[in-house]
């Protein structure tokens, strides 16, 4: 190894950072350490917090793929160090292993420990600005791939204080992924703003102008709340410990709930430990040893019964704490465990002997889990053992011929007559059919012994080669590594889809972890268009394919031969005429012709015009005498009425629809001309507006045709379309035999599959709990506050 010494390199400064990023920020593969940079920096703005120098952190995700953290503490020392001769700034930026929490007399408990955390963000962004707010001046500095490239340069006086950093990550070391999650560090943020009470936190995204203000004053007693928000809390009391003990700040609060698994977040000086460490086992035993000792002296109470449905936080601060590594995610500080275990046992003895009702609940709690385990314990060894045995004699799984679980797949097909065509129009080597009956249970709803009496989640459990107890398994033995579900492009396929995912996240959550999930694209229509023939997902992409074929060879002119688009103007005037289309027909609070004519118009009115009664007028005179002109030989007309709101001081317009003899009232008010919707026919009217007169024309082809308006247009264009292409439309998987099913779903070379991957497992939970669970008014809420912000639902 040691042979050929001239190989042997020495690695100076921030060149060790760059070779070996993992060491410092964990993985650059999938985002971790990438947004681990970013909690760096705030850390050091939380450093600030703790030591009563600033109060607020601005975070600002930019469109250039950088992100900007500033805060109000005291600025980076900017002085000119005594042996380096350089600013304390650009030093902490450069050299690792800088800072004052080396020396022997700092005695504050913050975050930051090794010296690293700045200095490896800079080594690992392309470019980096530092601006410092201090001695009443403004100093700026920019870094290029780690080197300062100039000198501080003094910009201006200002009374601020406070740092602000900016950086571009060097899209080289992160293989190009560089994407800031926005409710990743909203989360992050979340926690700090709970451990932290009274600090103030923005952040905003500018790529959709998201923003949040997060502020929380009630510290970890308001986040277990929030932790515990829609669950069944069984101790009412929260059991809460704060003491300081040999200079160490101890925070402990826990509560009980009805779920089945445990939860508890540690944190050192504020920085989140995933992997736990010194301070989680030293409450662990002390609260186990409690119960065991006191309460359930000559019962087989085990810890799991103890722990199922805890959920708490803790909370430490101390002086030159140790960890496993840069990244902090175990804590390894020995003398914590033991403190930390006696106090427990301390003051849960007091807390019980306080809230008696409290004690009576926990007690049955951990005696409802103990019979809850064995119970399970019980089924595992009669029910599922049985039935799961009985289930690999029926012979409804198509197996393959592939032996390695690498190179399988298995796909759950909606039902026997699909099922029938998938056998058949498979690849037998590494391609298994299970066909599943109708829908399968609801896993979210359900308790055990209802799950494992489910026939259809039997069959799904005996083919894949898992078996759940009490959430715990072998990922290592299954059968597949691709497990594909393919269901029909309807509402039924749709739940049945939510109702498989539900099973594998709720009972095999690392299924989905490995990537083991995918979701078949089955199409929705079939085109022979001459000799070709194309598959076609949805009702989008069959519109996309034909305003292709509706542009091709098509111009829009005027008497003068001038074209009015070229051909992707043209594309994405009709693509977006189309989606306002459906919006307006969805919306029934306003008229779709009067809306939808808003287009042709002019639009001289604006949001802040509803205050000026001439203006309006003006511009409803001439609208209103448009609509009836155009829409009388239908027997339409409009009249509109001026009402002024005194309690905003604006006017409001009443449309009143008279149609074959019935009234059909209206209002809209200014509010309408500020909404997205309004914006979208404010794009098309400035393209479409003067357009269409007795002079415009519409040729494809040789053919030319006079057109008065854009509908005139599009539809002439389509009819055309239908004519000379054949559309099938599949109801269901069904309808397709075995070989279009392989051409257009199940042929590894041309198929459209995608795999799923959990991006916010909280949000995630929050999700299945509303949406999947047992409280209807939660689900209720959630459909009406989200149905406006879908074009095309259907329940």
């Amino acid at each position: 190894m040691y042979n050929n010494y001239n190989n042997i390199k020495i690695l100076n400064g921030l060149e060790v950072v760059k070779k070996c990023p993992g060491m410092y920020i964990g993985s650059i593969d999938n985002g971790c350490g990438l947004h681990h940079m970013v909690f760096e920096i705030i850390d050091n703005s939380i450093d600030e917090f703790i030591i009563n120098k600033g109060n607020k952190i601005i975070i600002t995700i930019h469109n250039d793929n950088s992100i900007s953290i500033q805060d109000n503490g005291e600025g980076i020392p900017i002085n000119i160090h005594s042996i380096k001769k350089k600013p304390i700034a650009e030093i902490l930026m450069t050299i690792l292993h800088t800072g004052n929490k080396f020396n022997n007399n700092y005695n504050i408990k913050t975050g930051g420990l090794h010296g690293v955390g700045i200095s490896v963000v800079n080594a690992l962004s392309k470019k980096l600005k530092l601006i410092i707010y201090k001695n009443n001046i403004i100093y700026k500095q920019f870094y290029i791939n780690g080197v300062s490239s100039n000198k501080f340069k003094i910009i201006k006086k200002t009374k601020k204080k406070g740092t602000v950093i900016r950086f571009w990550p060097n899209l080289i070391i992160f293989n190009y992924l560089i994407s800031f999650n926005y409710y990743i560090l909203l989360k992050y943020l979340h926690k700090l703003t709970f451990l932290n009470p009274k600090i103030k936190i923005f952040i905003r995204n500018l790529y959709n102008n998201k923003k949040d203000f997060l502020k929380h004053y009630g510290g970890i007693n308001s986040y277990i709340k929030f932790l515990n928000k829609k669950k069944k809390i069984i101790n009412k009391k929260i059991f809460k410990i704060s003491v300081i003990i040999e200079n160490i700040n101890v925070d402990i609060v826990i509560q009980w709930n009805n779920k089945i698994y445990e939860k508890i977040y540690c944190f050192t000086n504020n920085i989140q430990q995933i992997d736990g460490g010194s301070h989680l086992n030293g409450f662990k035993k002390g609260i186990i040893e409690y119960f065991n000792n006191y309460i359930f002296k000559k019962k087989k109470i085990k810890n799991d019964d103890i722990k199922m449905g805890l959920f708490g936080i803790i909370s430490i601060k101390l002086c030159n704490p140790i960890f496993t590594s840069q990244t902090k995610n175990k804590l390894i500080s020995q003398k914590i465990e033991k403190i930390i275990k006696l106090i427990t046992i301390k003051k849960f003895n007091t807390y019980l002997n306080k809230n008696k009702k409290d004690k009576k609940l926990i007690i049955k709690k951990i005696i409802n889990s103990y019979k809850y385990r064995k119970n399970i314990i019980q089924l595992n060894k009669t029910s599922i053992k049985t039935k799961y045995n009985k289930i690999n004699l029926i012979n409804k799984l198509a197996n393959c011929q592939e032996i390695n679980p690498i190179f399988k797949e298995l796909y759950l097909v909606e039902g026997d007559s699909a099922g029938g065509s998938a056998k058949q129009g498979r690849d037998r080597k590494i391609q298994a059919i299970l066909p599943l009956k109708g829908k399968i249970l609801n896993v979210e709803k359900a308790n055990f012994n209802k799950i494992i009496n489910s026939k259809e989640i039997l069959f799904l459990m005996s083919a894949i080669g898992i078996n759940i107890y009490k959430n715990k398994y072998n990922i290592d033995k299954i059968k597949y590594n691709k497990i594909i579900i393919m269901t029909d492009a309807d509402v039924d396929g749709s739940h049945i889809r939510t109702l498989l995912l539900t099973f594998f996240y709720r009972k095999i959550p690392k299924i989905i972890e490995k990537g083991y999930i995918y979701i078949a694209q089955p199409p929705l229509y079939k085109i022979q268009n001459k000799k070709k023939k194309y598959y076609i997902k949805d009702n989008k992409n069959m519109n996309k394919y034909k305003i292709n074929i509706a542009i091709k060879n098509t111009k829009l002119i005027n008497k003068k031969k001038k074209i009015y688009f070229k051909k992707k103007m043209f594309k994405k005037i009709i693509y977006e005429y189309f989606i306002i289309k459906k919006e307006i027909n969805n919306n029934k609070k306003y008229p779709y012709d009067l809306i939808i004519n808003l287009i042709y118009y002019p639009l001289f009115i604006k949001f802040n015009n509803f205050n000026n009664y001439k203006i309006i007028k003006k511009w409803l005179f001439f609208l209103i005498n448009k609509l009836n002109k155009k829409y009388k030989k239908n027997f339409i007309y409009y009249t509109v009425k001026i009402i002024k709101n005194i309690n905003i001081n604006i006017f409001e317009l009443l449309f009143c629809k008279h149609i074959y003899g019935n009234n059909v009232y209206y209002k809209i008010n200014c509010f309408f001309f500020n909404n997205n919707k309004y914006k979208k026919i404010l794009y098309l009217n400035k393209k479409l507006y003067l357009l269409f007169n007795k002079n415009t024309f519409i040729i494809k082809n040789k053919k030319k045709k006079k057109t008065y308006s854009f509908d005139n247009t599009l539809n002439w264009l389509f009819k055309n379309i239908d004519n000379k292409i054949n559309i099938k439309r599949y109801k269901g998987l069904g309808e397709m035999n075995p070989e279009q099913l392989w051409e257009s779903t199940m042929n590894p070379k041309n198929r459209n599959i995608l795999n799923v991957y959990i991006k916010n497992v909280k949000y995630a939970n929050k999700l299945f709990d509303i949406l999947m669970g047992n409280n209807v008014k939660l689900r209720r809420n959630f459909i009406k506050n989200n149905s406006l912000n879908i074009i095309n639902i259907n329940i």
